[in-house]
This record gives structure tokens, sequence and C-alpha cells, in this order.
């Protein structure tokens, strides 16, 4: 009230008594509301049938009668954050106006948080109805947060001691989404609530993947440098590199991924792997923000190079013309060559050639394994005899008079364990695995030549996941004589 209208005021002795506040209390003026602004009743008493004024400031804000009780009150008060100051003045049947009645209020409620994601007038996409995402903001530390979505609680949370807050696992759903929090805070077992902070977000449905990517990159041997063409995606959410083995499939695995870059302008990273000179798999995988991703081109780095040698350890020269009654026998090393691991299959690894045989296919001899050596024997197609060589004492199949067996005697052959029809042995780069061959000549042509060719699959780590025959490695031509 002015002061102005102060002395507008026809105080008397015999004029109205000053009314009294009994609520919010008079003596104890602090306390909580929700919000930025709440909506309180104030409470009195003053002669019956005084008319009161309620005064903000110098505004009129209210006017009420006190019932014949003497008692009145004020509904709905907007009560803000902070000082608020009220006058109350009664005026009398008469007309006499009392002496003001004056009163200060300090309101107070839970600090407000802030959402820092997602912010006010994102666009989300995703491939399903609804999107899942995290709500995180800041607050007052230790204090409880309670973050709504279209009006309903999605999750309550305290404060870390960093003063943020997180609630995982928000269900949005399609279209316009109102994402509220608000702090809660308990004064005298009393809940109080903060005003809320609001972020406006739009939800799309988007189930188109993303364009890949053009990967490419160079090799020293102890860096390699990637680079790929940029994403046009308006909806870009990030890159995944991933590095794997070549017979691993690069596909977007979290054990996999060296780095996730979420600048659309960045085309350019560099890696060194654990192991100098070894091939890799690298992919670049394109995400968008609904989560559709696609994968690159695969690269290898460095070039995958594919070798194998077969080597031979010891040989009995003598028998390198193979008597009738003889064997023949020799230790080789079959060594990976390649700066890949590499996997061999063997069907039927190794294969008779004899020069006068038409059909030099139907020889061949199976994988065998004793301890850590690889071993053969035969278990061919062909004319089958004993053998009645007392050199020999293992059991043996002849094919056409020529027999080839394992260099293990018949006592050991009872503990050979067959791998099946199919065998396979991965090796590191640069590393081997002995073979033996031991071949008898029951009754073979003198003529002929015999070769045995190593013959069989190795499994490459290829796009297109073809098999590639192993480069050919022979003992060279063993001739048969007749002595």
């Amino acid at each position: 009230m002015s002061t102005e209208e102060a002395k507008e005021f026809k105080f008397s002795a015999e004029g109205a008594s000053p009314p009294i506040i009994t609520s919010p209390d008079p003596i104890n003026p602090y306390f909580f509301i929700n919000g930025e602004s709440e909506y309180i009743d104030i409470r009195g008493n003053a002669e019956p049938g005084d008319r009161l004024k309620l005064y903000s400031g110098d505004m009129e804000i209210a006017t009420t009668t006190s019932s014949s009780k003497g008692e009145f009150v004020f509904k709905d008060v907007l009560f803000m954050l902070g000082k608020n100051s009220f006058t109350l003045v009664a005026v009398s049947s008469q007309g006499y106006e009392s002496r003001p009645t004056e009163i200060n209020y300090m309101v107070s409620a839970p600090t407000a948080p802030t959402i820092e994601f997602p912010s006010d007038g994102d666009k989300i996409y995703t491939s399903d109805d609804v999107k899942i995402v995290f709500v995180r903001g800041k607050a007052t530390t230790g204090i409880n947060v309670e973050v709504m979505v279209n009006g309903k609680v999605a999750g309550i949370v305290e404060v870390d001691t960093t003063g943020f807050y997180e609630v995982a696992d928000v269900e949005l759903p399609l279209g316009d989404v109102e994402i509220t929090a608000r702090t809660v805070s308990r004064v005298e077992n009393v809940r109080y609530y903060s005003a809320a902070a609001k972020a406006i977000v739009k939800v799309s449905k988007d189930t188109v993947p993303p364009k890949a990517v053009n990967l490419s990159g160079t090799s020293n041997g102890t860096i390699n440098r990637l680079t790929w063409t940029r994403s046009p995606e308006s909806d870009f959410l990030a890159y995944k590199i991933l590095r794997t083995d070549p017979f691993s499939n690069p596909d977007i695995s979290t054990d996999d991924v060296l780095a996730t870059i979420t600048d659309v302008n960045t085309t350019v990273f560099t890696d060194e792997p654990p192991v100098p000179d070894r091939a890799y798999y690298y992919t670049i995988w394109v995400l968008d923000e609904a989560e559709n991703f696609i994968s690159s081109n695969v690269l290898d780095l460095p070039k995958i190079i594919i070798g194998l040698e077969l080597n031979p350890l010891s040989e009995y020269k003598d028998y390198k013309e193979l008597s009738r009654n003889r064997y023949w026998y020799s230790e080789y090393e079959l060594k990976n060559t390649s700066n890949v691991e590499v996997t061999v299959r063997f069907d039927y690894f190794i294969k008779a050639y004899p020069s006068g045989n038409p059909n030099p296919d139907s020889w061949f001899v199976k994988l065998w394994q004793v301890g850590g050596s690889y071993l053969y024997e035969s278990g061919g197609i062909g004319e089958e005899t004993e053998s009645s060589a007392e050199t020999i004492s293992e059991t043996t199949t002849t094919v056409t008079g020529v027999t080839t067996t394992t260099v293990e005697e018949a006592a050991e052959s009872d503990e050979m364990e067959e791998e099946g029809e199919t065998t396979t042995i991965t090796l590191e780069p640069g590393e081997s695995v002995p073979i033996a061959v031991k071949i008898f000549n029951n009754n073979a042509d003198p003529k002929d030549i015999l070769t045995v060719k190593f013959d069989g699959y190795c499994l490459l780590p290829m796009e297109d996941e073809q098999n590639t025959i192993i480069p050919e490695v022979t003992t060279g031509k063993i001739w048969v004589v007749a002595k």
C-alpha cells in the first residue's frame, strides 16, 4: 500500500480493529512450496462482518468478508519463490478502516534440475515403435530427481557426488514427447518438488539403413592407416572401426571395436596392430540415430599373402629308387609362409601318382595323428592285396602293387585316433607341422614313376568364402625299379 493510500484510511478509536493472520504461520514465515509458485490460502481473524482487503505491494489483489465467528479466508493466493509481502486492511460496517497488518513470507523450493540430454528441440530417430534412451542432467548432490515422460513417471534416481543424475531405459513413444525432470525434497516429512525442467523432442521412425562408406588404406608393416569416404547421412550417429583376424567375420561387435568416431567429417584412423607385418581385417560400420547400421567393404592390411612350403627333414636317399619288397620313407615339414593364420583342410591330403596308372586320382591316403606328429597310411580305392614283405610288420593295403603306410610300428598303430574324413590344422604365420610318409613296393610296375603329392585345401580369409587349393608340394619323383 502506498503512503498516499494509507493517508486516505479513516482511522478512529471507534474504527475497525486490525485483522490478524493465522495461516500461513506469521511467527515462522519461512516455508516450502512446490515448483516456482504455488497458490495458498491466507486465513485469519477480524471483527464479524468486516470487509477485508488484501494488497500485494500497491495492488489490491483480493477482498473477502469475515464470518459471524470473525474468521476470514483469501482463497488461492499466489506465492512466488523468494520474499512475498502482503498488507491486510479491515473495513468496518460503519466504513472505518483499520490500521494495516503487514506480513512478509520467505518462500523456498528444491532447486530445479537441468536436462542435459536429450536437449529441447532434438529430433530423435528409431527403427522401432519406441526409442529407448537415457535422460541425464545436473542437480544438487544427494537429492532425488524424478523424470517423467508425457506426465508419467519414468524413474527416480539420486544425484551422484559429481552433481549428475541419469535415468536409464526411458521409453519415448513416436511423435512429440515432453520430458520433465524435477528434484524432490522432504521437509518435516512433507515432500516438496522443484520447478520442472522440460525438454520437448520429436521421435520419428526410420528403418532405412545408412549408405556404406568405401574403405581403403596403406600399411608399412607396423602402422596401418585407414581412410574412408564421408558418410552423407543427415542423421549420422557414429563410425565404428573394427579389426579382426582374417578368419573372423568382422561383424559389428563391441569386442572388436578399435574406435567410435562421432564426428562425421573425421575420415582417417591410424592403427598400430598387436603383431607387426601380420594381415588383419578392417571394416567401418556406419550407424544412424535410429541405430540402423551398415558395413563398408572389408579391407586386409597388409595385403594377405598366402604361402605354404613342404621341406624335407630327413630322407633315406638309398631308396629314392624304390625296389620291390623295399620301402621309401621321408619326413617333411609343412610350413605356413603366409602373413595370416591359415587353416589347412585335409580331405584326402596325400595322393600317389604312378605314371602308368590311367586314373592316378584313385590313389589316396588318410590323415591320422599320433602325439604331435601328423602321419599317413593307405586307405584308397583299387585292387587290394595283403603285403608279403617281411620287412613291414603292419597290415598294409596295396594299390596296383604300391603300398603306403605310416611310419609307426604295428604295436603303436592301436593308439592312433582317426580324426574323421576331414581334418584341419591351423598354422600361425611361420608355424610348421611335421609330416612323415612311408611307401612300400609290394608288386609295382618297374616302369612306374611314383610321386606322392600333398594335396588339399587351404581355408583362406576370402570375402567370397571360397577355398583355395594349396600350392602343389610333392616328394619329387620316386623311381620304381626291378631290383
